[in-house]
């Protein structure tokens, strides 16, 4: 994500719970590793198991994010500077990523001759257990999707008349391939999370990661629902209009969480569970794609909270969330290997003092969780400070000293089309 335009974009701080919960949310699903079968026993943690819905949702806020910013961009500018995006990009992910992919080869030991892939950002074509530094897959399709979206942008203002049909007809794109991508792999729900753990038409986690998991063309959906939401606030009347409805916007906020609440009521890792072929096939097609659409709808009633969406606005914007958020890329980053380092410690330990290994205990999981969470903030607040934060500054400084001038036509702001009068810019000069 691009956590710099968090606060100068007008998400105000409505985005930081989204990312807190990202962090908290990777950390729960991370702990209890070779160990999980003690702990997924627990009722409980079936809703944190879900847990990694949040990555779609750092999905729609980084589509959000990043479609307002560079909509806006035009706007104020009648172009886009594709390569300074490119470079923001790059500046942004690649040092932290870097740095990481030498802890852990260094200090977890782990070595591949494919850690390549992840510094070109196409990891997530490895198969699954080849891959150096695995949970690296969001990243990779996070920038293989923005590749093409500033090109697609400006090729978008050139057909004002079908911007917002393209938009939707593209999510429908998006449903309709993850549709065919499980009915060719023969996906079928239950999903089995432990290899060795089979029950009657379950699909291993191993066959559901390489065919849908971490792919771009099953997952740019969630992106999309975040450019959607960016667009409709930029060129439709929705801020004003779900300000001046509380009563709508309220029954949108319900119905939004109603949606969230089924999609991870789901038992799709339930081995024991009856799935029919239509219904397993229905939800892998649909349930994250809902979930980023229900989403994207909270983040538009955040920024226009009216009714009950006033309290979910406030509390999205308290500040207590904004440490986690800050240090959101780093911890996902470096949180498995802080969680494998602590793991091969201790048991080190009391295998050296003949004590036995516990399995994980619900009691045992939130101390280790608590623990854990103190760590793995601290080592992330030293490299967003020293690493991070020092590139995100570098890419404050201006590429050029000539700036571009707005469009003369004040039309034009309203629904800025690239004209001949109004170049479009793929160089990225400013």
């Amino acid at each position: 994500g691009d956590h710099r335009d968090l606060h100068s974009l007008p998400t105000r701080r409505s985005s930081d719970l989204t990312l807190a919960l990202h962090v908290a949310y990777a950390l729960a699903f991370h702990l209890p590793r070779s160990r999980w079968l003690a702990v997924a026993s627990s009722p409980g943690y079936h809703w944190i198991l879900r847990g990694e819905l949040a990555v779609d949702g750092f999905f729609v806020l980084s589509g959000y994010l990043i479609a307002y910013y560079l909509i806006a961009e035009y706007r104020d500018r009648g172009t886009i500077a594709v390569g300074r995006f490119y470079l923001h990009r790059f500046l942004r992910l690649s040092p932290l990523l870097w740095v990481v992919l030498l802890a852990n080869w260094w200090i977890a030991g782990e070595s591949s001759p494919l850690w390549w892939t992840n510094v070109l950002y196409v990891n997530n074509f490895v198969p699954y257990g080849r891959q150096f530094l695995a949970w690296g897959w969001s990243l990779a399709v996070e920038e293989q999707f923005y590749i093409l979206f500033p090109a697609t942008l400006l090729l978008l203002y050139r057909w004002r008349r079908f911007r917002l049909s393209t938009l939707i007809g593209l999510l429908v794109l998006a449903f309709a391939v993850r549709a065919f991508v499980i009915l060719h792999y023969g996906i079928r729900l239950p999903l089995a999370l432990v290899e060795t753990v089979t029950g009657p038409g379950a699909t291993t986690w191993a066959v559901y990661s390489d065919a849908v998991y971490v792919k771009p063309y099953t997952r740019f959906g969630a992106i999309l629902c975040g450019i959607l939401a960016a667009y409709l606030r930029h060129y439709t009347g929705t801020d004003g209009f779900l300000r001046r409805r509380p009563i709508f916007s309220t029954a949108l906020l319900l119905a939004s969480g109603a949606v969230l609440a089924l999609v991870v009521a789901a038992p799709m890792h339930d081995l024991k569970s009856v799935w029919s072929p239509a219904a397993s096939l229905f939800y892998l097609t649909t349930h994250r794609y809902l979930a980023s659409l229900a989403m994207a709808c909270m983040i538009l009633l955040s920024l226009s909270p009216a009714g009950l969406a006033k309290p979910f606005a406030r509390f999205l914007s308290w500040r207590a969330w904004y440490p986690l958020a800050v240090t959101a890329y780093a911890s996902y980053l470096i949180q498995p290997i802080l969680v494998d380092q602590v793991y091969y410690y201790a048991e080190k330990y009391l295998r050296d003092h003949d004590v036995s290994i516990p399995r994980i205990s619900p009691g045992i999981y939130l101390v280790l969780f608590l623990v854990l969470g103190v760590l793995t903030f601290a080592v992330c607040a030293l490299l967003f400070l020293f690493i991070e934060k020092p590139f995100m500054n570098l890419r404050r400084r201006p590429l050029s000293a000539t700036p571009v001038p707005p469009p003369a036509d004040p039309a034009a702001d309203a629904v800025p089309v690239a004209t001949a009068a109004q170049p479009v810019s793929l160089t990225g000069s400013t």
